[in-house]
Formats: structure tokens, C-alpha cells, sequence
């Protein structure tokens, strides 16, 4: 779930996990470089909607309303930045 994006608060509810203990795992899996985020093709899709519906669609306002964390969000967006460059050469 740390590698699709969702939040900690998230990952806590369903794992029955404190919050802290899950920030703690994605601080060691960052610090040993364990942490490549990933994506399903229906969550790209999800995020290419919720970025194209959105007045103010900052990193943060859409990690808020998809309920990721705010790298993950930036990450898969640069990701789509490169593949819509790519498709126009």
C-alpha cells in the first residue's frame, strides 16, 4: 500500500497499524531506497481525472482528494509529464 501511494492514516485504518508505526516504515524503506512507487493502470486514470477536474491541481490538493501521499502524486505526474513528451516526438 506505501508503494501505491496511500497515506499513512489510511494504511493504519486497514492494517490496524498505528500511523506512526507506518511513517516509521516509509522513513527506512526511503532511506534504504526500498520505496518505488508504483501504479495500476485504473489509479493513472483515476489520477489524469482527478488532475484534469480540479481548479487548483497542486500536488497536494490532489493527493488530498485521492487520498495518496503528496510524493506519490508528484511522482506519477512527472511520470506522465515523460510519457506525454515521448507520444509527441
Amino acid at each position: 500500500m506505501i508503494w501505491h501511494g496511500y497515506t499513512n492514516k489510511y494504511i493504519a485504518q486497514e492494517r490496524s497499524k498505528t500511523p506512526q508505526y507506518i511513517q516509521q516504515l516509509r522513513g527506512r524503506m526511503r532511506r534504504r531506497d526500498e520505496l518505488n512507487y508504483q501504479v495500476t493502470p485504473d489509479e493513472l486514470t483515476q489520477l489524469k481525472y482527478t488532475v484534469a477536474r480540479m481548479n487548483k491541481h497542486n500536488n497536494q490538493g490532489v493527493a488530498s482528494v485521492m487520498h495518496r501521499d503528496k510524493d506519490w502524486v508528484c511522482y506519477m505526474r512527472e511520470k506522465l509529464r515523460e510519457v506525454a513528451n515521448e507520444t509527441r516526438r
